[in-house]
């Protein structure tokens, strides 16, 4: 029985292994550097994305008829 199938075998899990770390690598860099950008940034430069915390639809906006029934009845 030869060891020079299972050597190959070896050989390419290695590559994969290598390219893989080489992956998880360039990509933590990228984060570390958004990261750094991020830090260096003043906190109103900063725009935090908006929070709904009600599942509300909004309202319609105002229709003639609605409008004309305000004019009628007046001030509140």
């Amino acid at each position: 029985m030869s060891t020079r199938p299972n050597l190959e075998i070896a050989d390419r899990t290695l590559r994969e292994a290598r390219q893989s770390i080489a992956a998880k690598n360039a990509e933590l860099a990228a984060l570390e550097a958004a990261q750094q950008n991020t830090s260096a940034l003043k906190p109103s430069q900063v725009r935090l994305p908006s929070r709904q915390t009600s599942t509300k639809k909004a309202a319609a906006p105002p229709t003639k008829a609605g409008s004309a029934q305000r004019r009628q009845n007046g001030p509140k």
